[in-house]
């Protein structure tokens, strides 16, 4: 299953894309779905989004290595912040990828089941961040 999300610093889920079976390239489904982004956030994107620039929209990306040379020493300080940002986005899916129905090959005969079952466990993730906030708070 592959899907889209986008997160709060929190790690809190803000948007789900529709479920997609098997491999899909992330920049695709971004391409096909047309996401309406507000205009002056700040997109943290890994190297699956490369050439996604929407319009209106601040656009982080790793620096690539230049062909047959090395990144400069300001290119790599970049790309460590860049990973530190992306980290929180990557534990968001982990956790919300905790429960078996999710991680498992669905076997269901209706293919918007999977969609159904990603944004539940989305919605038990956040459930669970504002529990553990309300306790430590």
């Amino acid at each position: 299953m592959q899907n889209n999300l986008f997160c709060s610093p929190d790690k809190r889920v803000l948007f789900l894309s529709a479920t997609y079976p098997g491999s899909v390239h992330d920049k695709a489904i971004c391409d096909e779905e047309a996401y309406p982004f507000p205009a002056g956030i700040v997109l943290d994107q890994d190297a699956g989004y490369q050439g996604h620039e929407p319009a209106g929209v601040e656009v982080r990306q790793p620096a690539k290595k230049p062909r047959g040379q090395e990144r400069t020493a300001e290119q790599k300080v970049q790309n460590q912040q860049h990973s530190r940002q992306r980290v929180l986005i990557e534990h968001a899916l982990g956790l919300c990828k905790r429960w078996r129905v999710v991680r498992d090959v669905f076997r269901g005969r209706v293919d918007e089941r999977r969609d159904t079952i990603m944004l539940l466990c989305c919605g038990l993730h956040n459930l669970l961040i504002t529990q553990k906030q309300a306790v430590t708070s």
